[in-house]
């Protein structure tokens, strides 16, 4: 940090994460790393034909099919959500990625401000692509930027992106 350096943490929190996970996105991710017919067709099984119900009081409503989402209490849920966004960590081009089920934290190894800017911006652009094709929202509210350096660097202005309204390249200065 002597040489006028910082480094930029985006800690970033999908919104809704698990409810969001597309089947059919899902079952070709599973194809892709190359399971076996027979766990690939116990998946689908497991992810087709499921309804949901609405209770209010006594009254239930006509069952609905789920094409989306994952149960979250149980042992498989997180298991399908991590296989789900594991190629996300590869989308960055400059920061390193580290992911824990619906978390992901970028990190930017030290560089000047001005490129710091670019650099983040480049990468965050590329993970909102990567969230709009598989149908995933990064949740502003608990997205997190943490600039790290001297007091004097960190106190110019810098605007990162964010996909406040799902709206890639839109600018917001504290995400």
């Amino acid at each position: 940090m002597d040489d006028k350096r910082i480094s930029v943490a985006v800690l970033l929190d999908m919104t809704k994460a698990f409810d969001s996970i597309q089947h059919d996105i899902l079952i070709a991710k599973l194809r892709a790393i190359v399971i076996s017919s027979a766990a690939q067709t116990w998946f689908n099984s497991y992810l087709s034909n499921r309804k949901q119900v609405v209770r209010i009081g006594n009254v239930f409503s006509q069952p609905l099919d789920l094409t989306f989402g994952v149960p979250q209490v149980s042992i498989l849920g997180p298991v399908l959500f991590t296989l789900y966004i594991n190629d996300l960590l590869s989308v960055p081009n400059h920061c390193l990625t580290v992911g824990y089920v619906d978390d992901t934290n970028l990190t930017l190894p030290p560089t000047q401000p001005a490129d710091a800017i670019t650099l983040l911006n480049d990468d965050l652009r590329e993970v909102t692509k990567w969230c709009c094709r598989n149908s995933l929202l990064l949740n502003p509210d608990k997205t997190k930027v943490l600039v790290f350096g001297v007091p004097q660097l960190k106190k110019k202005p810098t605007e990162f992106i964010c996909n406040r309204s799902g709206k890639e390249d839109r600018a917001c200065r504290y995400c």
